[in-house]
């Protein structure tokens, strides 16, 4: 989903992006500390854009990121950056930790979703969602849930009272096997984008990617 939003979610956030040179790797499931030594030799400003991916810790099934004592299973998070293997730490990470400084002075930054405030029918509470999908949601409560836009495929029936019940039905909806993610994606890409907004955690990824390369480049133009 995110392979196929990415040029869209690009020139809606950071669209000095545009003019450089970008190759993007689709890598299926939570796999991209695969390519930690890869991307270390090479020395090449990296964001990795990647799930929180709550787990029960008991039962090995999906569960809530505000669930008690939820683990991720995504090993990118464990492995590489940042490094830490409860929801809760993942959390509460600084920028700083997510964070990679290589030789030749790039970076490798990872992006997944992170809490913030989320306002539905007058209520706020800080909360993320456990996939792209479900921080779409987040992200858009009031389109996302907008009878006009049942065909997106995020609609919580019957409508949510607060924002915490709201992140459970998205939950529930797209942890199903019937949920079709690819459908939602192209289904997004046919409606209006000005309607909508990229979800947080890779609207800051992006923008940091931008900053780097912007850099980068007034570095090499003064040498």
């Amino acid at each position: 989903v995110e392979r196929l939003l990415l040029p869209l979610m690009i020139r809606k956030t950071a669209k000095e992006l545009l003019s450089n040179y970008l190759c993007t790797l689709e890598i299926g499931g939570a796999f991209g500390h695969k390519f930690k030594t890869l991307i270390e030799s090479l020395g090449i400003t990296t964001l990795i854009i990647t799930d929180l991916d709550s787990t029960d810790p008991e039962t090995g099934k999906v569960s809530l990121p505000t669930s008690p004592n939820s683990i991720t299973s995504n090993q990118t998070l464990i492995q590489w950056l940042p490094k830490k293997y409860d929801i809760k730490s993942l959390l509460e990470s600084s920028d700083n930790d997510k964070i990679q400084n290589l030789e030749g002075g790039s970076k490798v930054m990872v992006a997944y979703q992170t809490s913030r405030e989320v306002s539905w029918k007058g209520e706020i509470d800080n909360l993320c969602g456990r996939t792209f999908e479900e921080d779409f949601g987040l992200e858009n409560p009031d389109w996302s849930q907008n009878s006009s836009m049942k065909h997106l495929g995020l609609n919580v029936m019957p409508s949510p009272e607060t924002p915490t019940i709201l992140a459970q039905g998205l939950h529930k909806i797209i942890s199903q096997q019937r949920f079709d993610k690819t459908k939602f994606a192209l289904t997004l890409l046919t409606e209006d984008d000005d309607k909508w907004e990229v979800p947080k955690y890779i609207r800051d990824g992006l923008l940091w990617l931008e900053r780097e390369m912007t850099d980068r480049h007034n570095k090499e133009a003064s040498l």
